[in-house]
């Protein structure tokens, strides 16, 4: 006789009183036909596949294998509908489009999944036609997510670590701000800022090229740790060097460019209100370490204007002289190359008709006053007194500043010798001043 029992596992029912035979089918002559069905059944689900093609509503209930090779690269967005709790194992043979929706077909990140061929998922039915995804392996071996979240973390246990190093690795701060830590310590900040905190001894070394950029309005500011009671660490910003007979590297700092206040401060690290730090500039030394070949190498300190010497652009040099067989320091200006001096009689410069009827000098070598008189013209030379023949004073450089009612634009149109030659936009007016301040070599 004909067996009582499905043999398909779909038409079963987890409830005992719904399955067949019924209580009033004679068992006896139906068994063997039952049991058969039985074996059919379960050896369909857990052990056969069969194939099925891809399609907006991919049927998998109509199929009693339990393992599926899903064929063609259609968009499927529904499963089919399929008594609940049974699970379907399905292997795509292609790229097709996996639609997730929250309710009929749910997918691990609640989202689409491209599938790719050898790609796997286990389904479970939860009935009414809806289906969750239980687990998705790619044949790649990569994530289905595209994102991947990691928990916070402190910085002794990072929320993302190594397996064999678990003090080292990712973990937040707080708001927009993480940061890498590195044996326990924090190593780098990344926030509105970035700071970086090497540990005792450690540094930070970066490849081909450098590049830090202060957001609009920022700073970039690059401080070295200081070591209370001992010595203090060392920035250091070295050009790459020389190789394969190419020229080194170079370093250059420069203000901010088409923007006032555009300045570059060189600083030397000096305790407050004293000058007890030094800010020293040296040429390159190509002879022997610790001396400097003042033959081959100069330090050159250009000003910004295309007008030399004039008072927006002036380039100033200061030196405070302590003994004369002490201050010797070479120095290259406009071509001027010498050794500065200290002069002890300095002597008043003098002026030419170009100042004007009446106009008169104070002061000395160093600096003087000129006061304009009448009819004073656009161009007058400045001439420096000469104390002593065994010292006469050639000039190195020269800062002039007006002084009057309204500015007029003035600058050194030439310097020969003792002699400076000074071009002004428009004629001063009578009782009008310059300053002069100068530095000379002999």
């Amino acid at each position: 006789m004909a067996a009582d029992i499905s043999q398909s596992l779909k038409d079963w029912s987890a409830t005992p009183a719904s399955n067949l035979p019924t209580g009033a089918t004679a068992v006896g002559p139906n068994l063997d036909d039952n049991l058969r069905n039985l074996q059919a059944a379960v050896r369909a689900d857990l052990g056969s596949r069969d194939t099925i093609a891809s399609a907006a509503t991919t049927d998998i209930g109509t199929k009693d294998a339990g393992g599926l090779d899903v064929t063609g690269t259609t968009t499927i967005t529904s499963l089919g509908t399929l008594t609940a709790g049974l699970r379907k194992t399905l292997t795509f043979g292609g790229a097709l489009t996996l639609t997730h929706n929250a309710t009929s077909l749910i997918l691990p990140g609640g989202t689409n999944i491209t599938t790719a061929a050898g790609d796997n998922a286990e389904f479970v039915s939860l009935g009414s036609g809806n289906w969750r995804c239980l687990w998705y392996a790619k044949a790649s071996g990569q994530q289905v997510a595209a994102t991947y979240s990691f928990p916070d973390g402190t910085v002794g246990a990072p929320g993302a670590s190594f397996g064999l190093d678990l003090d080292n690795g990712l973990y937040r701060i707080g708001a927009n701000n993480w940061a890498m830590s590195v044996g326990g310590a924090k190593a780098v900040d990344l926030g509105t800022s970035l700071v970086l905190s090497p540990s005792a001894g450690g540094s930070y070394s970066f490849g081909n090229a450098l590049s830090l950029t202060a957001g609009a309005g920022g700073a970039i500011n690059i401080t070295a740790a200081s070591n209370s009671g001992g010595t203090g660490s060392a920035i250091n910003i070295i050009g790459g060097p020389a190789a394969g007979g190419l020229a080194g590297g170079k370093v250059t700092i420069g203000g901010g460019i088409g923007g006032l206040g555009s300045d570059v401060d060189v600083k030397s690290g000096g305790a407050t209100n004293s000058m007890s730090g030094n800010l020293r500039l040296f040429g390159a030394d190509t002879t022997a370490a610790g001396t400097v070949n003042a033959n081959t190498q100069s330090v050159y300190i250009f000003n910004g204007g295309s007008q030399p010497g004039y008072i927006n652009n002036a380039v100033v040099l200061l030196s405070a002289r302590i003994d004369t067989s002490l201050q010797k320091d070479i120095v290259q200006m406009s071509g001027k190359t010498g050794v500065m001096e200290y002069l002890a009689a300095a002597g008043v410069p003098s002026v030419s008709a170009g100042a004007g009827t009446g106009a008169s000098v104070t002061g000395t070598n160093y600096g003087c006053r000129v006061l304009f008189g009448t009819s004073a013209g656009t161009s007058f030379t400045i001439t420096l007194a000469n104390p002593a023949a065994s010292t006469q004073p050639n000039i190195a450089a020269c800062v002039l500043t007006f002084e009057g009612a309204s500015n007029i634009a003035c600058w050194i149109a030439s310097i020969s010798g003792r002699v400076i030659t000074v071009s002004m936009a428009s004629a001063p007016p009578s009782g009008a001043a310059l300053h002069c301040i100068t530095n000379f070599y002999v």
